[in-house]
């Protein structure tokens, strides 16, 4: 079963929580939050997407708008990583561009450490697609014709939403 939050156009799975959703509906608000303050500087300024990315990245840019624009990107990195379920992650968000050689080193860390994390996810996710047959598979069965033809297609689509449905009723996780 499939719910539908007018407000936000989120469309979540039935297992998915209330928190699950408000925390997807934050990083949905401040992302939007963050084009529609971007876009207005950049008409505001007369400025294009290269010269407002520059100031945006440049420590020397103090100008109250950037640095508004700023914080507001660190929020948006904390509520990704909180709706990853990551909050010791989340406590940790560096500042959006580094002042120095510690903010560089530990901004590199941080990076790892998400890329790590999500690289650990995209593991579990292919296991569980595998054993429900809906991932990719590490050899092509003889005789079957490829995925991106009509009847292969359909196959894949069929098998894809049988194993979708298996997935929602083992309560497993469709994030990537």
């Amino acid at each position: 079963m499939k719910t539908a939050n007018t407000d936000s156009t989120v469309v979540a799975r039935s297992r998915t929580s209330a928190s699950e959703i408000e925390r997807v509906i934050a990083v949905r608000g401040l992302a939007t939050g963050i084009g529609a303050q971007r876009a207005k500087y950049m008409v505001d300024e007369r400025v294009g997407l290269t010269i407002g990315y520059n100031r945006l990245m440049g420590r020397g840019c103090t100008e109250e708008r950037i640095v508004a624009l700023r914080a507001m990107h660190e929020a948006m990195d904390r509520a990704v990583l909180r709706a990853y379920g990551w909050e010791d992650l989340a406590q940790r968000v560096p500042p959006y561009c580094a002042s120095g050689e510690a903010d560089k080193r530990a901004m590199e860390a941080f990076e790892s450490e998400v890329i790590e994390r999500r690289i650990g996810r995209g593991g579990k996710r292919a296991g569980e697609e595998r054993v429900l047959g809906i991932g990719k598979s590490e050899k092509k069965e003889k005789g079957k014709k490829a995925a991106g033809s009509e009847i292969g297609a359909k196959s894949a689509k069929k098998k894809g939403a049988e194993g979708q449905a298996e997935l929602d009723a083992s309560g497993g996780t469709d994030d990537t």
